[in-house]
């Protein structure tokens, strides 16, 4: 399954379509899978994602969640659903980057398998909530997002090894605090300020795709920042009290509490960080 582009006119990994396009079929939209254009691939900020309008720009009631009342009347080819890349700041593919890649079941252009799960299918978050953007920097609707924020040590996109590792659990806790007080200083000026989370469900990129990190916890105060369309700090989030619906990797839907221990958040994330999770944890 590929999470980036698919075709050969636009190869680049944060254009094409996201893990929502290719789950249409699943969701009984097959006419919306089969209409869209693979061999076109690009699905947003390039000319050729006019290919696939008819599709993309399409509201599909499954990747709404009725408790987001505002963003969805606003971009209505948005998702309050986002694939986890886990505790990370990139989701670069491990052939692009060996820092910090896969931690997660998602990557760039890669969904990992069960057997791929070693820390076991019912252990580890494959999906959680998010909230749509409203377009509006007058408001704040709990969606917005600080653009242009670089990772504090190595590549400013978390490209690396070694000290420059992008999972903070445990080895760059520092570049991520680092990270936390530069994105609210951010967020208290409203620098480089975005409004559209999540408003294109068919792209396969974190801040206006279906993708996101578990660097902080559910419905986090921190604020929400990003580096480039395949790199970020987003919190999963929703409007229901006091935390987000999850989807674990087994399949069973969890309601995860805002108050989850940021440890026990990092090792729900990871699929193969060895991490023993208690039962009454979470």
């Amino acid at each position: 399954m590929a999470l980036g582009v698919a075709g050969t006119v636009d190869t680049s990994n944060n254009h094409g379509p996201s893990v929502l396009v290719y789950l249409l079929a699943n969701l009984e939209q097959n006419a919306m899978y089969n209409a869209f254009n693979f061999s076109a691939g690009a699905v947003s900020n390039v000319p050729l994602n006019l290919v696939n309008t008819s599709v993309t720009t399409s509201q599909i009631t499954s990747y709404i969640c009725p408790s987001d009342t505002n963003g969805p009347n606003v971009f209505k080819n948005g998702t309050n659903y986002d694939c986890s890349i886990g505790p990370q700041f990139n989701f670069y593919s491990p052939i692009t980057s060996s820092s910090g890649a896969g931690v997660g079941m998602f990557a760039e252009r890669v969904a990992y398998g069960l057997k791929d799960c070693t820390d076991g299918s019912s252990n580890t978050v494959a999906f959680g909530e998010a909230l749509i953007g409203d377009n509006s920097g007058a408001t704040r609707n709990g969606a917005e997002y600080y653009n242009c924020t670089a990772w504090p040590s190595g590549s400013n996109t978390g490209r690396g090894s070694g000290a420059d590792m992008v999972m903070p659990n445990p080895a760059a806790v520092g570049f991520l605090n680092t990270y936390i007080s530069t994105c609210n200083t951010n967020a208290k000026a409203q620098t480089s300020e975005a409004n559209d989370r999540n408003d294109l469900w068919g792209a396969g990129r974190m801040a206006q795709g279906p993708i996101t990190s578990m660097l902080t916890t559910p419905n986090s105060p921190i604020a929400d920042c990003n580096q480039t369309g395949e790199t970020g700090m987003f919190a999963m989030r929703s409007r229901h009290s006091g935390g987000v619906n999850t989807l674990f990797s087994d399949g069973s839907v969890r309601f995860i509490k805002s108050s989850v221990n940021q440890m026990t958040w990092w090792a729900l994330g990871t699929k193969a960080g060895g991490e023993v999770i208690s039962a009454d944890a979470y």
